[in-house]
């Protein structure tokens, strides 16, 4: 059954990122806002999943945020940390990682905010749950996560070899495309603090996001609702 991404993956985002540059995206700017009103200003401990050569990753450091940046590709990581040391951006690690590969080298509870954006839709449900549940681990309780992947309203929905629901190969290249009701399935142990679908025009691609929370201890995400709801009847 396939499980892990097809072996020619790494190679075909290493080729992908030698001569590009990513750019920095407004979902990483509202991520941020979202963990910093409930974390604080500052600094917060960020690892993202899927950096590209960087641009949200160095954003954040810049700001003075500790920034651990992955990505399967080890030309996207040359990139950025090429471009971390060239602002002296000493708050940024960029690491080669499979993150497919499970458990992540994290402590528990080390991260206030996990990020991907387009770096977790490449995987089968039964990995891609795992993969959710490892992050939720690494994540500090109250701490965000916050994830944008390719949507079935994206043009290249359907396209190439079918490999198993809503997962296709094209040209080599593996994308698992989500709705909005999956996406809120897999982050059933979070408080969703938003879920919505968008688009780009520039880059004529269509997405299902969103930005979660991860309970307190002790808390499941209903219960957490629930106390908030309590709080707020009490201050009233």
């Amino acid at each position: 059954m396939w499980g892990r991404m097809i072996p020619d993956q790494h190679a075909i985002w290493d080729q992908g990122w030698r001569g590009q540059r990513s750019a920095p995206t407004a979902f990483a700017r509202r991520a941020l806002a979202q963990a910093v009103a409930l974390r604080g200003d500052g600094p917060l401990a960020i690892v993202e999943f899927g950096c590209g050569t960087g641009e949200d990753a160095l954003r954040c450091a810049r700001r003075g945020h500790r920034v651990t940046a992955l990505d399967f590709s080890s030309s996207a990581i040359a990139q950025t940390w090429a471009a971390a040391r060239a602002a002296g951006l000493t708050t940024l690690v960029a690491r080669q990682l499979d993150y497919s590969r499970l458990p992540l080298p994290f402590a528990d509870a080390t991260f206030d905010l996990a990020y991907s954006h387009l770096g977790l839709h490449y995987f089968a449900d039964d990995l891609t749950t795992a993969i959710v549940a490892e992050i939720r681990r690494i994540v500090r309780p109250g701490g965000v996560f916050a994830m944008r992947c390719k949507s079935t309203a994206d043009p290249l929905y359907g396209q190439g070899e079918r490999l198993a629901e809503r997962i296709y190969s094209r040209n080599g290249h593996v994308r698992h495309f989500y709705t909005k009701d999956y996406l809120a399935e897999k982050l059933a142990a979070f408080d969703i603090l938003t879920l919505r679908r968008s688009s780009s025009a520039r880059h004529q691609s269509a997405y299902v996001e969103a930005i979660a929370r991860r309970p307190e201890d002790g808390l499941t995400a209903e219960s957490a609702e629930d106390a908030e709801e309590d709080a707020e009847d009490h201050v009233q």
